[in-house]
């Protein structure tokens, strides 16, 4: 089972909030969208779990949801090098530092 990433925008309420209505639904703009397939993302958290050095790598739960605000994103892409250090296989690199084929 692999772990889908999402980067979404919070979009502002269309209109302002009238006294004594409830408050509008949350609207979302998915701006970009990474789909696991073959389920190498859990793997490589397993690697770097816990080793003190990916504190917001820390905080992904496989089998839930996790929400970062702007701050954490910034510390999430920080430490997401550190995956690419425990990348054993090509496959898990990053499509930017795989080698081309010959």
């Amino acid at each position: 089972m692999g772990i889908n990433v999402e980067l979404l925008r919070h979009e502002p309420p269309a209109r302002p909030l009238a006294k004594g209505k409830r408050q509008e639904r949350p609207v979302f703009t998915v701006l970009e969208q990474v789909i696991d397939w073959d389920g190498l993302l859990p793997q490589l958290l397993g690697r770097v779990y816990n080793s003190g050095r990916t504190p917001t790598i820390d905080r992904i739960d496989p089998h839930g949801y996790v929400i970062f605000d702007e701050a954490q994103v910034r510390s999430l892409l920080v430490e997401l090098p550190q995956l690419a250090k425990v990348a054993h296989e090509e496959s898990e690199q990053p499509d930017g530092a795989r080698t081309p084929a010959a």
